[in-house]
């Protein structure tokens, strides 16, 4: 709003000098045609001039006025995803602090199948809707983490151990290799996942905290804009 009452503070000190030159030139020759219709011309086209002026200068106000108004409607898109996800990631948090509490007292790494939080798939499909490329990228390596741990906390090791030290024979010796190898394959991942649950943890933790300052940035952005106090969207902070 200051830039465009300087653009029309600028063209209203234009127009009144050079219509303050003009007709003090047509009084002093008033005698003169040729000054009279060269000063008549010029006034027809500094007249439009201002006109095609005002007329730009509306039109980009009009312009940068829409475009702010498509961004804040955008933003307002965004807010509950983000309100969304930072309480998914509340959750998450949660259920790795647990994890790593057990992790100080328990030896080695857990060998049976493991709770997994209950994942709100609706909000992690939602994700594509959030602009902030860092959040985002953040959010779907997290995703992928998260689905690995679960894939690896579905598997009962200890079960596949007792299967593959069971008595054996000819018939079933290459079960027993495909089952070794599957025992195999499943500790090395437990044992990977389980070390880097404390990272992890310390990873929501960040995530979280940026998905919480953006949600409080949109909020506060909505409520400066919107001008009416009737009309103020007010929401708390979660």
């Amino acid at each position: 709003m200051s830039k465009k009452f300087e653009y029309i503070f600028i063209a209203s000190l234009v127009i009144f000098v050079v219509s303050f030159l003009i007709f003090t030139g047509h009084f002093l020759f008033r005698d003169s045609e040729y000054v009279a219709t060269i000063t008549g011309g010029f006034l027809s086209f500094f007249g439009g001039s201002v006109g095609a002026l005002g007329a730009y200068l509306v039109a980009r106000f009009q312009m940068k006025k829409d475009k702010e108004n498509e961004k804040l409607n955008k933003l307002a898109k965004e807010l509950p995803v983000y309100a969304a996800f930072e309480y998914e990631f509340e959750r998450v948090v949660e259920f790795l602090e647990g994890e790593v509490h057990i992790a100080k007292f328990l030896p080695g790494y857990p060998k049976k199948t493991r709770d997994f939080y209950q994942v709100s798939m609706d909000i992690w499909n939602k994700k594509w809707d959030i602009s902030d490329t860092i959040i985002l990228r953040d959010i779907i390596f997290f995703q992928n983490k998260l689905k690995r741990i679960r894939n690896s906390y579905e598997t009962n090791i200890d079960s596949l151990e007792k299967k593959s030290s069971a008595r054996i024979d000819k018939y079933t010796s290459f079960k027993y290799q495909d089952i070794k190898k599957e025992v195999e394959i499943a500790n090395l991942e437990r044992q990977k996942i389980w070390r880097m649950i404390p990272d992890d943890c310390d990873k929501a933790k960040e995530i979280l905290s940026s998905i919480k300052t953006q949600r409080i940035k949109i909020q506060k952005k909505i409520n400066e804009e919107i001008t009416h106090l009737d009309d103020k969207i007010y929401l708390r902070d979660i």
